[in-house]
């Protein structure tokens, strides 16, 4: 073998091990990030238990109220990060989803989500109202507080049915709709978003090269806004953690409200469980033929932060993050 043809193996050689040590060094960064998103679930889940158990400690060891402040305040920034990203999501994810490559099926996705949601709520409100019936809760433990009791402050009147139906009806078309995404109004956002999208389709149909940016922009930015999820949703096991601390830590008299709430958490469990477990689990098994129990368990991140958070809301981030991990179409993810 000659020397010129020594040294070009050489050299291919000595290139192939560089670009294999390369990969093998990406992977090791990449292994710590696919680590941590794995686990993220049952880190979650852990930083919930490990704020319970500090949240406990210092309300048992009388802490400065300052200590309890200080320790939830990474959760409220955690808390505040994910409300702000539900205006942009929904806004966006609406016009996309008026405009995307399933917009053909886009009516007939609403109305499914229509019928699934009035239907899912109907059958919940009754069962509401069975298990009340059924266990009174608060009835013993907490007979000396009746609705009468509680007094509004002067000058405020009892809300009237009506006002409630006529405020509604102000959501379905606000007066600004960028002050609606801005203040995260979910019912105005979503009107707008539509509104948007259904116009910007309208617009298209005329090769319109302006609507076109504006649905590449919005696309774009909506890209931007999951990418930005993905990124906060990292963070729940340690968000979660500062907010049920904050949670506990705030609580007065821990054995009396739980004295006297324990009739009312054990129905509305009992409720929520049979709600899950019955007719939602059993509507899932009939649309999918997949084990709904397999689907309850992915989601459980979800779950985990709406406890630590008290907000479906604030959840919502979590929640679409937790179906696009599951495989489901980004379409449907953001506009159900």
């Amino acid at each position: 073998m000659d020397a010129g043809l020594r040294r070009r193996c050489f050299r291919n050689f000595s290139m192939l091990d560089a670009e294999m040590a390369e990969r093998d060094g990406s992977a090791s960064r990449f292994g710590l990030k696919e680590a941590w998103v794995r686990f993220n679930a049952p880190l979650t889940i852990v930083g919930c238990l490990l704020g319970a158990l500090v949240g406990t400690v210092l309300l048992a060891s009388d802490a400065p109220a300052e200590v309890g402040l200080l320790l939830s305040f990474p959760g409220e920034l955690f808390l505040r990060a994910l409300q702000s990203m539900i205006g942009p999501m929904i806004f966006t994810s609406m016009v996309c989803a008026m405009n995307g490559p399933a917009q053909a099926d886009a009516n007939g996705l609403a109305r499914r989500t229509v019928a699934l949601y009035v239907c899912t709520t109907a059958v919940a409100i009754l069962e509401g109202l069975a298990f009340f019936a059924l266990f009174r809760p608060g009835s013993s433990s907490c007979a000396g507080l009746t609705n009468r009791d509680v007094d509004l402050p002067g000058g405020v009147e009892r809300p009237r049915v009506l006002d409630t139906v006529l405020d509604l009806g102000r959501d379905l078309v606000p007066s600004n709709a960028l002050e609606a995404v801005v203040s995260g109004n979910l019912l105005s956002t979503i009107t707008a978003g539509v509104a948007l999208g259904l116009a910007l389709r309208h617009t298209l149909g005329k090769d319109s090269r302006t609507g076109r940016a504006l649905l590449d922009a919005t696309e774009g930015l909506n890209e931007a806004v999951l990418t930005l999820i993905s990124w906060l949703v990292l963070g729940a096991p340690v968000g979660v953690c500062c907010l049920v601390v904050g949670a506990v830590s705030r609580t007065e008299n821990m054995a009396g409200a739980v004295g006297c709430l324990a009739s009312l958490v054990c129905t509305v469990l009992a409720a929520l469980s049979f709600h899950v477990l019955v007719p939602l689990a059993g509507l899932f098994f009939v649309c999918t033929r997949r084990s709904p129990f397999a689907h309850l368990r992915r989601m459980s991140p979800a779950y985990v932060v709406a406890f630590g958070t008290s907000s479906s809301a604030a959840t919502l981030p979590r929640t679409t993050q937790c179906l696009l991990d599951m495989g489901v179409s980004r379409t449907v993810a953001t506009f159900v």
